[in-house]
């Protein structure tokens, strides 16, 4: 007697569930290095502003792409050369954290 047996196509559902799990193992750490990689570009780019609005001390905000507030300033002798010290805040374009740094001149 012939038995009659459909072939049948697909997978398993045990087939599928290693599958999801294989692409999910492969694909959550990679959305996560993304991310923190974007976060990095955004920090270097806000750090590359403060880094020229303190260098260039006769720029606006709208130059260098930051607001640039003056904390304080003293005057250091160091031997016979003064120095003038000036603290900063710098806040970039659309932050609201911003980063005090110290310029000599």
């Amino acid at each position: 007697m012939k038995s009659v047996h459909s072939p049948r196509g697909g997978f398993t559902l045990i087939e599928f569930l290693v599958a999801f799990g294989v692409a999910a193992l492969v694909i959550v750490p990679t959305l996560s290095l993304l991310r923190q990689s974007l976060r990095l570009i955004r920090a270097s780019e806000d750090m590359a502003v403060v880094a020229q609005a303190v260098q260039s001390p006769g720029l606006d905000e709208k130059t260098t792409g930051a607001k640039i507030l003056t904390l304080g300033a003293e005057d250091i002798d160091v031997g016979p050369i003064r120095i003038r010290s000036v603290e900063l805040e710098v806040v970039p374009t659309g932050q609201t954290d911003g980063v005090r740094v110290r310029r000599y001149q």
